[in-house]
């Protein structure tokens, strides 16, 4: 049995936005017959475990109403992660005061920094370099990954 993969991340991405979450991706893994279904969401205000069996319970329900998945599953629900870029807007303001590595669209080139977001107004993100403080508009950002400092 194939597992339609679109119809399945369009439908948990529709019922993630209604519960208030943030969808960010689906990841399969696994056989046809044997499948882990991996779905990360995120939300202003961070996502608990509390959060995610609220998710999981959501879309266990969908997929057995809509007959989705009808082969062995596992459905994963989980945050994204320090460890991965941001990909949302939204994703932005828990964050600030946080040091990020970032690439920025400039004209034709990519440019790389290591900078601390020190505020969000809007679609504009405010980061300090250290000698340099400058803004830029989220969608110039082609990756945010927070870095992790101890």
């Amino acid at each position: 049995m194939k597992i339609n993969k679109k119809n399945i991340t369009e439908k948990a991405a529709n019922l993630i936005s209604e519960l208030g979450y943030l969808y960010i991706e689906t990841s399969f893994r696994g056989t046809d017959n044997n499948s882990v279904i991996e779905i990360f969401v995120d939300s202003e205000k961070g996502i608990t475990t509390v959060n995610c069996a609220e998710i999981s319970h959501a879309i266990g329900e969908l997929f057995e109403t809509e007959e989705l998945v009808s082969s062995k599953f596992r459905l994963d629900i989980s945050s994204p992660g320090i460890d991965r870029p941001l990909k949302f807007l939204q994703q932005f303001p828990r964050n600030i005061n946080r040091k990020f590595e970032l690439r920025i669209k400039e004209n034709d080139a990519i440019k790389k920094t290591t900078a601390k977001l020190v505020s969000v107004e809007g679609c504009k993100l405010n980061f300090d370099e250290g000698k340099n403080v400058f803004s830029v508009d989220f969608e110039n950002i082609t990756s945010a990954k927070v870095l992790i400092s101890f």
